[in-house]
This record gives structure tokens, C-alpha cells and sequence, in this order.
């Protein structure tokens, strides 16, 4: 479990560019957060797509929202998220399980596009998680 940990914080660490204080800095302040979230944001006003890392603990979750004019590629670094897609009048279109390392590990969401995510436990047993 240990190695598989330090793997995935090397693939975040490389994936958003982030040094390990500052990825350390963003976990706990996850942590400490009624929300159990915190973002960084990396990109600007005139990025094409929305540029942030979110750290997210199991038992938060991102409210249905959309980006007007920005797309967004949500990659798991680290464990499972659930992300939902809806309409504009809420009902669901799409929801899928994001996990870390996987082939399943990312989905594009096009702007104007409903969404949610909600962070989910990590798995026991068989089936190995990131």
C-alpha cells in the first residue's frame, strides 16, 4: 500500500507540477476544511480549460455546476470519485467511477455541461486502487 501511495503522489506531483510542500500544504488544508476540499488554481482568466487541482476527502463532494465557457478534464490522482452528468433541468445523463492509475482514470466535460463529483472510499480487497 505504502509504494502504491508514493507512486500516485509521484504521478500528481508530475502531472500537475506541484512541489510536495504545496501538494502537502493543499491535503491539509483538504483535511482541515469543513468542506474536505481545497483547490489551487493554476490557470488563468484566458485558459481554454479550467486549470485546478482539487484535493477532495471521502465524505465531500462538488455541487451540480457548469463552467460557460471553459472545458474541463477531471483526472483522478488518487483514489475514486463519482462524476455525475446532468441536464440543464437536473436530470441525470451520465455518471461514471473514476479511479486513480486505471484506464478509467479521466473524463472530459464539455463547457456548458452539468456536473458533480463526489469523493468515494477507497476499495478493500481485491481490487487495487491508486
Amino acid at each position: 500500500m505504502a509504494i502504491e501511495k508514493l507512486e500516485a503522489y509521484r504521478r500528481t506531483l508530475e502531472f500537475t507540477g506541484l512541489t510536495v510542500s504545496e501538494l502537502e500544504s493543499l491535503v491539509t488544508n483538504a483535511i482541515d476544511s469543513n468542506r474536505r476540499r481545497a483547490t489551487l488554481n493554476l490557470g488563468t482568466q484566458n485558459d481554454p480549460l479550467q486549470r485546478l487541482v482539487t484535493a477532495i476527502m471521502y465524505g465531500s463532494y462538488i455541487m451540480p455546476h457548469m463552467h460557460p465557457f471553459k472545458d474541463e478534464i477531471l483526472k483522478v490522482l488518487l483514489g475514486r470519485v463519482a462524476v455525475a452528468e446532468f441536464d440543464k433541468y437536473g436530470e441525470l445523463l451520465n455518471a461514471d467511477i473514476l479511479v486513480a492509475g486505471a484506464s478509467n482514470d479521466s473524463v472530459e466535460i464539455i463547457k456548458g455541461q452539468w456536473h458533480s463529483v463526489v469523493c468515494l472510499p477507497r476499495r478493500r480487497g481485491n481490487i487495487k486502487d491508486s
